[in-house]
């Protein structure tokens, strides 16, 4: 029988490792530069063992918003901490909900 929360289930694990993780870690980095850097690395890196380009080009993009979200002070670095690891961990949610949702047709 094929089951609808399955997938669910598959990115709300992953989101929480991707996400939750990292951030919790994060809250021992002090400054916002090093919180820009670092705040995406787990999850654009384990894109990048799913595609080096998608993992690359997200990295460098969030980075590059991240950046520009505090020099012009329309972030402050404590709400920055909360953005940082959110859309790679959403995306790698949802890359696990469609595999899960995949697999469970056969």
């Amino acid at each position: 029988m094929k089951s609808r929360t399955l997938p669910f289930v598959a990115a709300l694990g992953v989101f929480t490792v991707f996400y939750g993780v990292p951030t919790a870690l994060e809250h021992l980095v002090s400054g916002p530069l090093l919180l820009i850097l670092f705040g995406d690395v787990v999850g654009c890196l384990a894109l990048s063992r799913i595609s080096w380009k998608i993992g690359a080009t997200l990295y460098a993009g969030l980075t590059g918003v991240e950046a520009g979200l505090v020099h012009f002070q329309l972030i402050s670095p404590s709400a920055l901490l909360w953005c940082t690891d959110l859309v790679p961990a959403l995306v790698l949610a949802a890359f696990a909900a469609a595999l899960v949702s995949v697999s469970d047709m056969n």
